[in-house]
């Protein structure tokens, strides 16, 4: 049986935390290098940076490959600094492109090109193996806002980005019912088709004196009408219009 690691604490790692992506990106390679045997505990269906920058959130892992078992869409435990895995998929050439856009779409403008990568991560409310989010159980996505809760406290995220509509479906409303209210200071732009993206300012972790935006993507990057150029685009747009007034 692997022994777990102890997740960084705040108070004694607030670098890790911070809502500055490069300081954050520096204090996590420092970290991985003094810690490189490191095992953080997430829910399945969810990985990437263990104190990651950006959140996807999903409503599922998707379709197995075929000739995989179930649940062969999680490569390995989170991680922090150089370990920590880029959101791309081993037999993902046609959304890896698109995940690579909206990872650092979610940074806003003016990022190092390395960042996204190492300061990104995807979680799943439903650990299942489908496609079509249509067919998952509602109990199963409403159930898993718990869980994927407990893993953004843990990784302190700044920008929060809901991947479909079955998401922001639970998700807003759940972190609504933990007491955390909308806390916009303006007006997103109406960067799509003169509309503004569906959006929240949170205070979801009151220790960081830093709000959290949570935002709802145009579409899914696992799917083809992911338009590249045009929806990462606005997640940008929207993501510099929070970092210029909320910081």
């Amino acid at each position: 049986m692997e022994r777990l690691s102890q997740w960084p604490d705040y108070q004694r790692n607030p670098n890790l935390y911070s809502p500055d992506p490069q300081e954050r990106y520096e204090a996590s390679r420092t970290y991985g290098e003094e810690f490189r045997d490191q095992q953080f505990e997430w829910p399945p269906g969810c990985w990437g940076a263990a104190n990651a920058w950006l959140a996807l959130v999903g409503p599922s892992r998707g379709q197995a490959h075929d000739g995989k078992p179930a649940g062969s869409l999680q490569p390995e435990h989170p991680k922090i600094g150089e370990q920590a895995i880029p959101i791309q998929f081993e037999d993902g050439k046609n959304r890896n492109p698109r995940f690579g856009a909206i990872c650092r779409a979610g940074f806003g403008s003016n990022i190092g090109k390395d960042i996204p990568s190492k300061l990104s991560a995807l979680l799943n409310l439903c650990p299942d193996n489908e496609a079509d989010s249509r067919n998952l159980n509602d109990d199963g996505l409403r159930n898993g806002c718990e869980p994927v809760w407990k893993a953004l406290r843990g990784a302190k995220p700044r920008v929060i980005i809901a991947l479909s509509r079955k998401v922001w479906e639970y998700l807003p409303p759940f972190l609504e019912e933990m007491g955390f209210k909308d806390q916009r200071a303006s007006i997103p732009p109406s960067c799509l088709r003169g509309k503004p993206l569906d959006c929240k300012v949170l205070p979801l972790f009151r220790e960081t004196k830093f709000h959290t935006f949570l935002l709802r993507s145009p579409q899914h990057p696992s799917m083809p009408w992911f338009k590249l150029g045009t929806h990462d685009a606005a997640i940008q747009q929207t993501v510099d219009w929070f970092l210029r007034g909320q910081l």
